[in-house]
């Protein structure tokens, strides 16, 4: 069991840091190109500012792609499936390896899925109030218990986590991360 809290506590962490970089990256590469932009004419057009209002939060949502949108809802949808079986995990588990994974899981999901939060926000992205698809494997798990349910829970971080990281690599997050 210590092992494969090691490997999901090393896959989680590299997660996360990815997909902060991502979104950290993106807001910083799609600033620099409206500014690289409007900073072609110091005229507007019409009663239109050179920006057009690109520079201020108001018009910031403008920027954001549907890819990006659609990759912001996965990652919050995720992190909320995160902290909902961490939650579950802290109460039902027998380990008290996993039930100490679960508590640092649910921190630092939280903390991420907060950050998300604050980005979406200034990129007018509307994120779920809820897991989605997630539901159903949350409700799976919570019907197990016993040493029944550390394993499942341990092994759906492991899987979880690794398609995390498939996500972050179709999206090019190598890209990002070395800019």
């Amino acid at each position: 069991m210590r092992m494969i809290g090691k490997i999901a506590t090393t896959v989680f962490t590299l997660t996360i840091a990815s997909g902060l970089a991502f979104s950290q990256a993106t807001s910083t590469a799609k600033s620099s190109s409206a500014q690289t932009s409007s900073q072609g004419s110091t005229k507007g057009h019409g009663n239109h500012s050179p920006d057009h209002g690109m520079n201020s939060h108001q018009g910031a949502g403008i920027m954001v792609g549907p890819d990006d949108q659609q990759f912001m809802t996965k990652a919050a949808q995720g992190a909320l499936m995160e902290i909902e079986v961490a939650r579950i995990a802290q109460q039902k588990a027998t380990s008290n390896e996993v039930k100490e994974f679960a508590r640092k899981l649910e921190q630092d999901h939280s903390k991420a899925n907060d950050q998300l939060k604050q980005i979406a926000t200034q990129k007018n992205v509307e994120l779920p109030a809820d897991m989605g698809k997630h539901k159903e494997q949350v409700d799976k798990l919570n019907s197990k218990s016993g040493d029944k349910f550390d394993k499942a829970f341990m092994s759906m971080q492991v899987k979880h986590h690794k398609d995390d990281i498939s996500t972050f690599e179709k999206e090019k997050i190598s890209e990002w991360i070395l800019m």
